[in-house]
């Protein structure tokens, strides 16, 4: 299984640094030059594979507070407090979003949406309020 991944991350590595050998390689697998340079790249496994985990995936501490502080924050915060005195929640459901850097926190009471909140890396509400719905 490790090897299919690690084939796979150099398919992908040689594929979009449009490398001639794995070019030759795709359109004639026996060909012996292109099979050659295919295994070059496999002999830089141990290089590669760290560079790319490195580069590709997300630092564990990128989200800065836990999953449970958001969640926390989103409810101390007044305009969220307001909103779900209509209801008790019955689910709250957070994601931290890489593309905005910020906990995203939804409350549920029941299927139906009660409130939202964004909160910061530091743990501040940046925004809050009832989410918009179809209905």
């Amino acid at each position: 299984m490790r090897f299919i991944l690690t084939f796979c991350i150099m398919l992908v590595l040689l594929n979009d640094h449009g490398y001639r050998g794995f070019n030759r390689f795709l359109m004639n697998p026996s060909a012996s030059q292109a099979a050659r340079e295919v295994e070059w790249m496999a002999e830089l496994r141990p290089q590669l594979v760290p560079l790319v985990v490195q580069t590709t995936g997300a630092p564990a501490a990128s989200a800065g507070i836990a999953r449970e502080e958001a969640i926390a924050a989103a409810r101390a915060d007044r305009q969220v407090q307001q909103l779900l005195r209509a209801a008790e929640p019955t689910r709250v459901v957070a994601e931290f979003s890489d593309r905005y850097g910020v906990w995203l926190v939804h409350f549920y009471a029941g299927d139906r949406p009660m409130a939202f909140a964004s909160v910061s890396r530091e743990g501040e509400v940046v925004e809050a309020g009832r989410p918009k719905t179809d209905e």
